[in-house]
């Protein structure tokens, strides 16, 4: 789809790429995205746009994120919401109408929970299924700038 390439695009470009737009010699201020470890769920209420599933499984093969996909015609809030601490995501993303008791369950199993509807354009979704850093290294010890010229980080 398109979306689909579009997300692809976005992706092979922006997980890739550690940023640097202060330019400062003496300190790095690196901007990056990772990967959530333990994924996504999406729950698509009643009132969810139908394209929910399809943008959301687009989102998570560009950005490599774990999928989970609970759907309230085929499954309860209350059974959504007792099975979620199971799961092992990080973020839960909820689309349409929400219950209390999912809200309740997503923030007793410490999942972080978002409610903003779900977006086409990759530059909008797809950082809502990462993490993004922002690191700051000094480059200098006390005045005498470091003479390496990058330091490689691990995620």
């Amino acid at each position: 789809t398109a979306t689909g390439a579009a997300f692809g695009a976005w992706a092979d470009r922006e997980l890739v790429t550690e940023r640097d737009p202060s330019g400062l010699r003496a300190e790095r201020n690196i901007q990056r995205y990772r990967r959530l470890p333990g994924g996504v769920a999406v729950r698509i209420g009643s009132n969810a746009p139908p394209s929910t599933a399809q943008i959301a499984a687009a989102a998570a093969h560009a950005t490599g994120t774990r999928l989970v996909i609970s759907d309230a015609a085929n499954e309860t809030d209350a059974q959504f919401a007792a099975r979620l601490a199971t799961l092992g995501v990080d973020r839960l993303r909820c689309v349409g109408d929400t219950t209390d008791g999912i809200r309740t369950a997503a923030h007793t199993a410490n999942v972080a929970l978002d409610e903003r509807p779900i977006h086409h354009h990759p530059n909008v979704e797809l950082p809502r299924w990462l993490r993004e850093q922002a690191l700051s290294i000094t480059m200098h010890r006390h005045g005498h700038l470091s003479t390496r010229a990058s330091l490689r980080l691990s995620s």
